[in-house]
């Protein structure tokens, strides 16, 4: 018998190897973006500190400067010592004052990617291809029911009926009746192609590149969700 190797260390290698590539992108985007270098953090404090800037900027952008200088007191502020417990902790406090940083300066001015929200986070981070769907689409059902109040435990495509029919849908997404069908069918479509394949096999061909794909589409859309309005 060959020898088989235990691979699990290998395939977290390769998960750290994919967050430290994620990393390093996200610093050479804010660095070609904004002209600075984030090898010192403290210079970047610094210019934003400087009074001529300071006196100018809005209370909302003051109040999450102070945030997050209050967070960078911390005595051993070393995100590698800490445990998994510690750094999720961390790891909020750091996006959500990024979200305040974002929301002072007005929408449009996103200081890096887009942020996965927190219940996706929860049910499709690091899944394999099958279960980021199945899970990412179960979410969207429950954000669909709780928006239309339904307790009649309605799902899949009577789900985006109910929800998203051009002419009988009890949400409105959309300008004009054009939009609104392409709505619909924008849902109708991931419960139709995405979801209904993994639910009837296991055998699946994507990887987790794919996933991750998934995992910002269901995002995205539970923020065209939460926009939707009930129609009258």
């Amino acid at each position: 018998m060959s020898y088989n190797p235990n691979r699990e260390p290998f395939q977290v290698l390769g998960e750290l190897l994919k967050v430290f590539g994620n990393f390093s992108q996200d610093l050479a985007y804010i660095e070609k973006q904004y002209g600075v270098s984030v090898n010192d953090f403290g210079e970047v404090i610094k210019r934003c500190r400087a009074e001529e800037m300071f006196n100018v900027i809005d209370e909302g952008l003051r109040k999450a400067y102070w945030l997050v200088m209050d967070l960078s007191k911390t005595k051993n502020l070393n995100i590698f010592t800490m445990n998994p417990s510690e750094k999720l902790v961390y790891a909020d406090n750091f996006l959500c004052f990024a979200s305040k940083f974002e929301n002072a300066l007005g929408e449009g001015r996103s200081l890096s990617r887009p942020q996965l929200s927190r219940e996706v986070h929860a049910h499709c981070y690091n899944k394999n291809y099958r279960d980021t769907v199945t899970n990412g689409v179960s979410l969207l059902e429950d954000k669909l029911r709780e928006k239309i109040h339904d307790n009649t435990g309605l799902h899949g495509i009577e789900l985006i009926d109910s929800c998203f029919n051009p002419k009988t849908g009890q949400l409105i997404l959309g300008n004009n009746p054009s939009e609104r069908e392409g709505v619909y069918f924008l849902f109708r479509g991931v419960f139709q192609y995405f979801r209904n394949p993994p639910s009837h096999t296991i055998k699946m061909n994507e990887g987790s590149d794919s996933a991750t794909k998934i995992m910002y589409m269901i995002d995205y859309l539970l923020t065209l969700v939460q926009k939707s309005k009930i129609s009258d």
